[in-house]
């Protein structure tokens, strides 16, 4: 008989010792689950009765508090990106019970969706993103994921940049967002009347009793939303629009607070569950310069060469930059352009003079052509 290798996996010697003072169980996502039943002595069996109220109470509080020093990490951390990211902290409010997770696969079948390491309820980044992706296709769009492709207008050119598109990520990153302000799990029921006919047995009538379905929801008193987005990215957006980054931060802000005051969050939300009446701003990042002197008085040079400057080095800006820049570029026979998209160029390992490279012909004889107009001047 085979003897089976054991499986170790090893963690810094703190998380260690801090672990080691820990109930072997708190690690658990349905420990809020079933301690709201039952309650541990550490020496003795496991008792059932009065002690469990306050034993839920205080591991409650205890997840409350590692949530919320967690969320101060990240703050603190999103914060040292400000030179190079805005950086923008919603707080949500007025909210009714959230049922996130519900339906999902678990031990009580229906559950909340629990943060693995802090053991709170959470909504997850890719969750925010799909609902304001969401408000905005529903309340811009028409409703058609499709009509972001193919809108040319500042919506379709600013939805794609934000939220992405098959050629590209978007520039606005959501964050994980905690519960933990006045944090409580309640137990809330569901009625339905018709199982049989759902379950294609019968037909419906209303003779038929309800079946009362417990389930739990979270109950939190404000929530904080955090976002970052590329400032080099929204640059160029915003130079491409000819409007200031600054007011493109402000309409990203009230279509997040419209989305989940208007849609909500998570299941049922039709009903009323996950809605967020109130959005305030508790922070965002300063503005580096002012209108008059960003774009408001830029020529049509000075806004490409702007573009230029903030061009990535993604697939996208890229492709943008052989094209359209350098189309503008021949056209306007203009020199400090030329020079700012020959360093471009360079930067990303797209300036070519030879053609011996499989695929550079095209772009070798724009880079030579390029070169022409800066040795003529």
């Amino acid at each position: 008989m085979t003897k089976m290798t054991e499986s170790r996996i090893y963690h810094p010697k703190d998380t260690g010792e801090i672990l080691s003072r820990k109930p072997k169980a708190d690690h658990l996502w349905y420990l809020l689950h079933y301690n709201q039943d039952i309650s541990f002595d550490k020496y003795k069996n496991v008792k059932f009765g009065k002690q469990k109220k306050s034993y839920t109470k205080q591991t409650l509080v205890q997840m409350i508090q590692v949530a919320e020093a967690a969320e101060k990490r990240k703050e603190s951390m999103l914060k040292l990106l400000e030179s190079s990211y805005y950086f923008k902290i919603l707080r949500l409010k007025d909210t009714s019970l959230i049922l996130h997770g519900l339906g999902s696969s678990h031990v009580n079948e229906s559950s909340l969706t629990i943060h693995p390491v802090y053991g709170v309820p959470y909504i997850p980044a890719s969750s925010i993103k799909g609902v304001v992706r969401r408000w905005f296709l529903d309340a811009l769009l028409e409703g058609e994921a499709t009509n972001l492709a193919t809108n040319k207008g500042i919506i379709g050119v600013l939805g794609r940049a934000l939220f992405g598109s098959e050629d590209g990520q978007g520039i606005v990153q959501f964050y994980d967002m905690l519960f933990y302000n006045r944090l409580e799990i309640k137990l809330d029921v569901l009625t339905p009347h018709f199982g049989e006919y759902y379950a294609n047995k019968e037909l419906p009538s209303d003779t038929k009793n309800p079946v009362p379905n417990t389930f739990y929801a979270a109950s939190v008193h404000s929530v904080q939303l955090m976002l970052t987005v590329d400032k080099r990215k929204l640059a160029t957006i915003a130079s491409e629009l000819s409007v200031l980054p600054e007011p493109l931060m402000e309409v990203l802000s009230y279509w997040i607070s419209a989305a989940f005051k208007e849609l909500g969050v998570g299941s049922k939300s039709s009903s009323g569950y996950g809605r967020f009446n109130r959005s305030e701003e508790v922070y965002t990042t300063a503005s580096e310069e002012s209108a008059e002197n960003l774009l408001s008085n830029m020529t049509e040079k000075e806004k490409l060469i702007f573009r230029i400057k903030y061009l990535s080095s993604s697939v996208q800006d890229i492709g943008v930059s052989k094209k359209e820049i350098y189309t503008q570029i021949i056209e306007s026979n203009d020199i400090e352009a030329a020079q700012a998209l020959k360093k471009y160029w360079t930067e990303i390992g797209e300036w070519v003079t030879s053609t011996k490279k499989k695929g550079s012909g095209k772009q070798a004889d724009k880079c030579k052509t390029i070169q022409m107009m800066l040795l003529s001047n």
